[in-house]
């Protein structure tokens, strides 16, 4: 009977050590480095009507991408050379070529 109980203890040790093993983990953390490109319009205008052409692609709307408000967020794009456009009712009132690297935010002025 000894030998019973003496088994069974091992066994229980057993188990509960191995139920104490932790497989190892790995935390894994990408960080977005993209330059990111944002617009500036004068006090009280509105930027409906406005829209962003970043080399020669659409990108929408411009007051998805104004600075300096919480709803907005800035264009992210690769580094490099950029030709910037900004178009009110088909009148271009920016056109811009500019370099951006890793980690660069830039605001562009866009006047009425």
């Amino acid at each position: 009977m000894n030998a019973i109980k003496a088994t069974l203890l091992i066994l229980v040790t057993t188990v509960l050590l191995a139920a104490c093993a932790q497989a190892p983990s790995k935390l894994t953390t990408t960080v977005d480095d993209r330059p990111r490109l944002a617009f500036e319009l004068p006090e009280g205008t509105s930027a409906q009507g406005y829209s962003v052409v970043i080399d020669g692609i659409d990108y929408g709307d411009m007051s998805q991408y104004l600075a300096g408000t919480r709803s907005a967020s800035a264009v992210r794009i690769v580094p490099g050379r950029h030709v910037v456009e900004v178009w009110y009712r088909s009148q271009q009132k920016l056109s811009e070529e500019i370099f951006l690297s890793d980690g660069d935010t830039r605001i562009l002025k866009v006047t009425p």
